[in-house]
């Protein structure tokens, strides 16, 4: 975690705690900066899967209830990064492209790009990720077109599985 706080560059002017409790929460971040966002440390084995990590992929991650924690907090506006981070350790796992395709499992079973039909296979943790999105307006803003002809439960299902999304982008290693 300090190596990569040193490599980000984060000075003590930047950070607003450590290792505490998500305001309204039991769960506890990593770290929050002063602009409202968080950064979450993890630092799984390259090999790892979904079900490796108490049953990821079948519905059980042990480390949901805090993403959605995260999602929850009034501060995280987008999912691009900017107010939310989860950074892998770049050791352990080199390509963040891994742990995003877990995500993608963990939130809609066999959704492709430009599948319509994608909104009916959102598991239920990609509904509960969806829920809190729709009732955020500054994460719904930021991830949906609302002004489109699609539904946005097919946006959020679509956008899962498409190349160009940015819904994955707080997930990095370092």
């Amino acid at each position: 975690m300090m190596r990569v706080m040193r490599e980000q560059g984060y000075s003590s002017s930047d950070i607003l705690g450590i290792d505490s409790k998500l305001p309204g929460s039991s769960k506890e971040y990593d770290l929050a900066l002063i602009n409202g966002g968080f950064v979450e440390f993890k630092s799984y084995k390259e090999s790892y899967t979904l079900d490796d990590v108490k049953g990821i992929g079948s519905g059980s991650w042990k480390d949901f209830d805090q993403f959605l924690a995260y999602l929850s907090q009034q501060t995280v506006i987008d999912l691009e990064g900017k107010t939310l981070q989860y950074i892998f350790d770049k050791t352990k796992i080199p390509d963040a492209d891994i742990v995003k395709k877990e995500f993608q499992k963990m939130m809609c079973a066999n959704c492709e790009e430009g599948n319509l039909e994608a909104e009916k296979r959102l598991t239920k943790q990609g509904e509960q990720v969806f829920e809190i999105l729709i009732n955020r307006i500054e994460l719904t803003n930021s991830t949906l077109d609302l002004s489109s002809p699609i539904s946005p439960r097919v946006q959020f299902a679509t956008k899962l599985y498409s190349q160009d999304s940015k819904i994955f982008s707080f997930i990095k290693t370092e």
